[in-house]
Parts: C-alpha cells; sequence; structure tokens
C-alpha cells in the first residue's frame, strides 16, 4: 500500500514538472511573421521580451509576444493584449530618444 502511495506521488511529481518546463502551448508563426490564428494566452510580463503587430501583408491580424522561449499569437482585441502592446511601445520610444541623442554627442 505504501508503494502505491508513492507511485502516485511521484506520477504527480512528474505531471508537475512536465507542465512547469513546457510552459503554455505557442501557435506557430509562419516565415513571413504572420499567425494562422490566435489565442488570449496569458503570458507573465516577466517573460515578455517584445510585443507587436502582425505585418501589413498579414490577412489575420494578431498581437505577437515574444517571451524567453516562445513567440506568441495573440487576440488583438484582448484588453490585455492590447494594454501590453502600448506598454512596449510606449517604453520602447522612451527609451530610443535618448540613445539618439548619446549617439550625436559622442560622434561630435
Amino acid at each position: 500500500m505504501k508503494s502505491l502511495v508513492a507511485l502516485a506521488l511521484l506520477i504527480c511529481f512528474l505531471i508537475k514538472c512536465v507542465s512547469v518546463f513546457t510552459g503554455p502551448v505557442a501557435l506557430s508563426i509562419s516565415r513571413n511573421g504572420c499567425c494562422p490564428g490566435y489565442s488570449q494566452q496569458h503570458i507573465p510580463r516577466t517573460k515578455v521580451i517584445h510585443v507587436a503587430m502582425t505585418p501589413e501583408h498579414c490577412g489575420a491580424k494578431a498581437i505577437v509576444v515574444t517571451a524567453v522561449k516562445h513567440k506568441f499569437c495573440i487576440d488583438p482585441q484582448w484588453k490585455w493584449a492590447k494594454d501590453l502592446l502600448a506598454e512596449f511601445q510606449n517604453s520602447s520610444s522612451v527609451i530610443s530618444k535618448p540613445q539618439k541623442s548619446e549617439d550625436k554627442q559622442t560622434k561630435v
């Protein structure tokens, strides 16, 4: 009986380990940067590296969230995704402005 309980606990532990290491499933993005569809998969902000819209030539619009290991196609109408895109665009524009002025100063 003890070995049965131990086996059950071991199986639960292994299932938990696999789910932690695999993370959420990402939709594959084609070579041209388009998404075949999208989901409403919440990605922890600490894992997000880049956020952008799909290119103009794509038929289906989506927000592409690049995380540490995967790219996710996210519903462009989802408020969470819109807010994340706006946050990333605002932080990118704030960061890029000082870098450009510093580059001009160092070239003189």
